[in-house]
């Protein structure tokens, strides 16, 4: 497959495709000088250098005339069947310069002719009897080279092209494998110097690091493309939620939209409400809300009417005081979270898969007997319409419990309009506040389906 003879140094042609950054040739030389050349450089039969550039201006600074040379003819390695005699008598940095000088003898394996015009179909196989049909040029070349696949003789190949002279000749000697050194190659030539200075440990700890650091990256970029596309699709339906409640009607005979404060609610006929089914915001900003709603319960619910709204478990003793200034404390429901609704609670360190639903009633009590456990489906939390969205299925299993068709349900924080599609779906009348437009538009979208409004 390839010849071993001797030549002239100065008949051998560097081309300008042979890097330029050779590293210390004076250490390389002593060796040669020590122990002799004992890996031939490659040329091609026109005496062209295929590899060893460092090993040749070693042997030129020593003051040789000639040196020993393998003639790696790309048509007699192509034609020579086990790949495993040019893995074993050459290294993976040989082997890629061999790959190359296959490639510049095949020219462009894809099907097309010098002048751009369609190579006639089996023109590979022509050229390349063993190779089978649709295989790619990178592929054959991988395999004639004596590199398992593509992928490695890639990697190789970025080893030569990118990394230092001690990191191909740490490749070269097995210290770091082919996967490895190309990790390292992309790193800073004094830094690929250091981790190979290192030794075999230091470098594995290195590509690991690197590795993970990638890994962390890819993740953080699909994140953020994941955030940019649910930030495209908010925006679209705030789009299309504002056009809706400037054209839409807020009234129908089954509901009212009203883009106004919980504080605004007390604006209602007195004791005209029969239930309050909501869910303010939880964090401790908007704790004054709850003594807003205690009052606005107060004065819009029928005498035994209950407000049902649902808490976190964070500020509860804080909730519950600011509610009893003004209702009855009647009971607390527990309201299932199961799957991804279930958020953590970071300084509790609690995983919580329940939230209460606390009932105050304005006098006593006059609903029905209910069962204080709700359920919602598995992951059924729905952020489509508002951040802060519940599932319909959860909503629906609360609702039902306690309403009647023909009652009247208030939500004074309206959000997505959850609320109002549960209860238009039971039969109520519904009556919906928020003080976002965008809320505003997007509920009245989607009480269209029970309502009239046009």
């Amino acid at each position: 497959m390839t010849e071993i003879t001797t030549l002239p140094i100065s008949s051998i042609i560097v081309g300008k495709r042979h890097r330029q950054d050779l590293g210390n040739i004076a250490h390389l030389a002593d060796s040669i000088r020590d122990l002799g050349l004992l890996q031939p450089i490659g040329v091609s039969p026109d005496s062209s250098l295929v590899f060893g550039h460092r090993r040749l201006e070693a042997c030129r600074s020593l003051g040789w005339e000639s040196v020993p040379v393998r003639i790696v003819d790309a048509p007699a390695i192509m034609a020579e069947h086990d790949e495993n005699e040019v893995r074993k008598d050459f290294t993976p940095s040989e082997r890629v310069a061999i790959g190359r000088a296959i490639e510049e003898f095949l020219g462009d394996r894809r099907r097309f002719n010098a002048d751009g015009g369609p190579k006639a179909d089996g023109a590979i196989q022509e050229n390349f009897p063993e190779s089978k049909p649709g295989q790619q040029t990178r592929d054959i070349v991988a395999g004639k080279a004596g590199f398992g696949n593509a992928k490695t003789y890639q990697q190789a190949k970025s080893v030569v092209s990118q990394g230092t002279p001690e990191l191909v000749e740490a490749m070269d000697r097995g210290d770091v494998s082919i996967s490895a050194a190309a990790t390292i190659a992309k790193l800073p030539p004094t830094e690929q110097q250091a981790v190979v200075a290192g030794g075999k440990d230091a470098a594995l700890e290195r590509v690991r690091q690197v590795r993970e650091a990638k890994n962390a990256s890819v993740v953080s970029q699909a994140n953020q493309i994941r955030r940019e596309q649910k930030k495209a699709a908010q925006d679209e339906r705030a789009a299309v939620a504002v056009q809706a409640s400037q054209s839409l009607q807020p009234t129908s005979d089954r509901f009212r939209i009203i883009h106004g404060s919980c504080e605004q609610s007390l604006s209602l006929e007195a004791g005209s409400v029969d239930w309050i089914f909501t869910d303010p915001p939880y964090p401790k900003e908007f704790l004054p809300l709850f003594e807003t709603l205690g009052r606005v319960a107060a004065h819009v619910l029928k005498p035994g009417g209950a407000l049902l709204a649902m808490v976190g478990q964070f500020h509860l003793p804080e909730v519950i005081r600011s509610l009893e200034a003004n209702l009855s404390y009647h009971w607390m429901l527990s309201y299932l979270t199961p799957g991804g609704q279930s958020p953590q609670i970071f300084p509790r360190r609690i995983n919580t898969f329940w939230k209460p639903v606390l009932c105050f009633t304005k006098g006593e009590y006059s609903g029905p007997w209910i069962g204080d456990v709700v359920r919602s489906e598995p992951n059924g939390n729905d952020k489509r319409h508002h951040h802060w969205g519940q599932s319909e299925s959860g909503m629906a299993d609360l609702m039902r419990r306690f309403v009647k068709p023909g009652e009247t349900v208030l939500d004074p924080f309206l959000g997505g309009g959850t609320t109002g599609v549960v209860a238009l779906g039971l039969g109520c009348h519904f009556i919906g506040y928020d003080v976002d437009q965008i809320a505003v538009g997007t509920a009245l979208n989607r009480l269209q389906e029970y309502g009239d409004a046009a």
